[in-house]
């Protein structure tokens, strides 16, 4: 919010300068420097006109509320996260795309499973690191920043996933489901699995 300028105490010199000389000319006992004017002004004003704009384009910004949507987990941006990333020069303020890139990698480094390793006990009991080859959820970083950056903007109040690339079955530590085949080469064997029980 615009607080309401303080006038101040400090004096335009040149013009109390003439005030005074003119009261000596004319014998004033006294003068005063506040009926005179002689206090500068201060140069912007509580309503200001680009002061408005700017504080509405802030309120805007931080009116914000992004509830991000991991099923098992939830990830909340809001006012207080996204007033860190706005800029301000002398002629505008804007939003640090850098950190909002920042944050978004952040959270993909965090929820996307794509790529990564998986523990997976074997039928049989054992428990392996399965490679994640062409599988996971996997942020597409880039739509993801341009949809943000659009949402910030319009000072949107929305629950939604992130823009994904690509996406596994389910959300959680076992993406893969409770709906799975299970092939043992060693004993060749193959088990299928349906809602976690073995058929």
């Amino acid at each position: 919010e615009i607080v309401k300028e303080n006038p101040g105490t400090k004096l335009d010199t040149k013009e109390t300068d003439q005030i005074i000389k003119q009261a000596i000319y004319q014998l004033e006992k006294e003068v005063s420097f506040e009926d005179k004017n002689c206090y500068l002004e201060p140069d912007i004003k509580y309503n200001d006109k680009t002061l408005l704009q700017t504080v509405k384009k802030l309120n805007q910004y931080v009116k914000t509320e992004i509830v991000y949507d991991f099923v098992v987990e939830q990830e909340i941006l809001d006012g207080k996260q996204i007033s860190k990333w706005i800029t301000q020069d002398e002629k505008q303020v804007s939003l640090d795309t850098d950190r909002i890139k920042e944050y978004i990698k952040q959270i993909s480094k965090k929820y996307n499973t794509y790529g990564r390793d998986r523990e997976f006990v074997t039928t049989s009991g054992n428990m392996l690191e399965l490679p994640s080859g062409g599988y996971g959820w996997l942020i597409n970083q880039e739509e993801e920043f341009i949809q943000l950056m659009q949402e910030i903007n319009n000072g949107s109040v929305v629950k939604r996933e992130p823009v994904y690339s690509v996406r596994a079955f389910t959300r959680g530590k076992n993406d893969i489901g409770t709906t799975y085949v299970e092939i043992d080469l060693g004993k060749q064997h193959l088990y299928f699995y349906q809602e976690e029980k073995l058929v």
